[in-house]
């Protein structure tokens, strides 16, 4: 398990300390708070323990924080040196080999270094990206695949169980109007009269892509239908919205693939017209 080895030997070293004084006869390591100072001046670590003991041994925290450091086994936690500021602070200052062990660990541990099993294999659903099919893709979307990702990638480190999502949302109103959208383009796109639906999508993308389909496929000549599913269930045991799916493959596909073709025959029989 990947930890901050340094910090830890510290608060091994302030709860001996805190033992010797006849602070506290245990304590949980996990309340000792160690910082990295923001001014290098306030040493490589910072401490507030003798203000959190404050309360309990109802002293002044310089002096608790002159005890701790009188107390203190330098040598074992890779202390160089100790100073007190402000009302109680502890600023330690390490051995540069304490700083510098830690690149050994790294270079032998390779992609191993900073595992660990905190999570404990609970599983997490990670969504992200998830871009909407009706839209172009943008930054936003390769910052969200960038962060998504990361932000699986370490928990997975960290020992959770994580599952990577791009939900595909391909279906419902919003692809229905884009169907629509779309076929308006196109009948728009061989001169023919078109509605756009009310909800439907009004960019230059689309018109972009009906120009598109109409240069690649052009007239279609001969359209074969073999579109079919069935569904193998009783009746007694179908449900609405499983015959409805039949019907919608069986029927109003043909129905609407029929639609589409019409706009570039109507435009064929008008050039032999003239």
């Amino acid at each position: 398990m990947a930890v901050n080895k340094i910090e830890i030997a510290l608060k091994e070293a302030l709860k001996k300390a805190m033992v010797k004084c006849n602070f506290v006869e245990d304590y949980e390591i996990n309340q000792i708070t160690i910082e990295i100072p923001k001014e290098k001046s306030h040493g490589d670590y910072s401490t507030n323990i003798a203000m959190q003991l404050t309360r309990l041994l109802r002293k002044n925290p310089r002096m608790i924080a002159e005890q701790l450091i009188e107390a203190i086994d330098k040598e074992e936690a890779n202390i160089d040196s100790i100073e007190i500021a402000g009302p109680g602070f502890i600023n330690m200052f390490m051995k540069k080999d304490a700083l510098t062990s830690i690149i050994k660990e790294v270079l032998a541990e390779k992609d191993d270094y900073g595992k660990s099993d905190a999570g404990k294999g609970i599983k997490y659903n990670v969504e992200f990206v998830s871009a909407n099919p009706t839209g172009d893709l943008h930054l936003g979307h390769a910052k969200g695949a960038a962060v998504g990702d990361s932000i699986c990638r370490i928990m997975s480190a960290a020992g959770y169980d994580v599952t990577r999502e791009y939900y595909i949302n391909d279906a419902g109103n919003q692809i229905y109007n884009l169907a629509l959208s779309l076929y308006a383009r196109y009948r728009e796109a061989f001169g023919l009269d078109f509605e756009l639906p009310e909800d439907g999508y009004h960019g230059q993308d689309i018109k972009d892509i009906a120009v598109k389909i109409k240069e690649e496929v052009g007239i279609i000549d001969i359209l074969v239908n073999n579109a079919g599913i069935i569904k193998r269930i009783p009746m007694c045991d179908m449900t609405a919205d499983e015959f409805r799916q039949v019907i919608d493959v069986d029927l109003n596909a043909p129905f609407m693939y029929l639609k589409a073709v019409i706009p570039s025959n109507d435009q064929k029989r008008t050039r032999k017209d003239h």
